[in-house]
């Protein structure tokens, strides 16, 4: 935030997981056009260094907002991997999680998730979080939280695993870094 108003960082990740800005927006707003609109102006300052080329990114990594993966469907072809921040998945799940009382069901159900996430490909992440919803959905212990993490982790936002995007980061925490730095030092 700045002045109330959301400051949107946009940049690049190498093989390395380094992070490189690229463009910082301040927005009204964090909607769909504001993402599209960043998106956009991508394209048009890549084509205007290359000309004749088209940005296309193989792979956007961003937490689970809408706004962001409507942008995303809305400025590049389908061939363009949406894939959802790691690092905001277990976050979320933790915050959610901590409403199991048991401590075992917590810890256990932390840990399968934990194994989830390491799919290589979409067929073995389909397959295990199929295991995991018939292991726990019909724990009356759980089920609250089986049913929010299915609507939201494997129905909704399903590309956090590692094989979703091989080679590439699963996380934005350097973006996340450079975030806080720029908080930390604001005026």
């Amino acid at each position: 935030m700045w002045n109330g108003f959301p400051v949107l960082l946009v940049g690049t990740s190498d093989k390395n997981r380094k992070f490189f800005p690229i463009g910082l927006a301040v927005t009204s707003s964090e909607t769909t056009a504001d993402f599209a609109f960043i998106f956009e102006s991508l394209k048009k300052s890549y084509t205007e260094e290359y000309p004749g080329e088209q940005y296309e990114p193989s792979v956007v990594v961003a937490d689970c907002a809408d706004a962001i993966s409507s942008a995303v469907e809305l400025e590049f072809t389908e061939n363009v991997k949406r894939v959802h921040c790691w690092a905001h998945v277990i976050r979320n799940v933790d915050k959610k999680l901590c409403k199991v009382k048991e401590k075992h069901y917590r810890e256990s159900i932390r840990a399968d998730i934990v194994q989830l996430q390491l799919a290589k490909t979409e067929e073995e992440f389909d397959a295990a979080s199929h295991l995991w919803l018939k292991k726990w959905e019909n724990n009356e212990n759980t089920a609250d939280f089986v049913q929010y993490f299915n609507d939201e982790y494997i129905q909704k936002c399903s590309g956090w695993y590692e094989g979703r995007a091989c080679g590439f980061p699963s996380t934005n925490n350097n973006l996340e870094a450079i975030n806080n730095l720029l908080k930390t030092n604001a005026p």
